[in-house]
């Protein structure tokens, strides 16, 4: 098997053993998760991984307030902290559907 395919055979294997993390090749990181808790500038979600917001963070929809509950998908990049910390250039919230 050649080395690429190698890789994307562990990365697949990765994401399934742990769906909070989901890394997209050559670009930005991707987080999803649900919100466990929210604290000033920064949020963890349920499985214990914290994501830092910035100045210059978009959060959509416009105005929504990150709340414990939602479910995120996080663009960013890892933190420079260890620890599996996040640095979010944009956080986006699943819209709810209701039935």
């Amino acid at each position: 098997m050649n080395p690429r395919r190698l890789f994307g055979v562990f990365l697949l294997a990765a994401l399934i053993a742990s769906p909070g993390l989901a890394v997209a090749q050559g670009g930005p990181h991707q987080l999803t998760g649900v919100i466990q808790s929210v604290q000033g500038s920064s949020f963890t979600l349920a499985g214990g991984r914290t994501v830092f917001l910035h100045k210059g963070t978009i959060i959509r929809p416009t105005g929504i307030k990150l709340q414990p509950g939602m479910q995120v998908t996080v663009t960013g990049a890892l933190a420079h902290t260890g620890h599996g910390a996040f640095n979010a250039d944009e956080v986006d919230v699943a819209r709810r559907h209701h039935m």
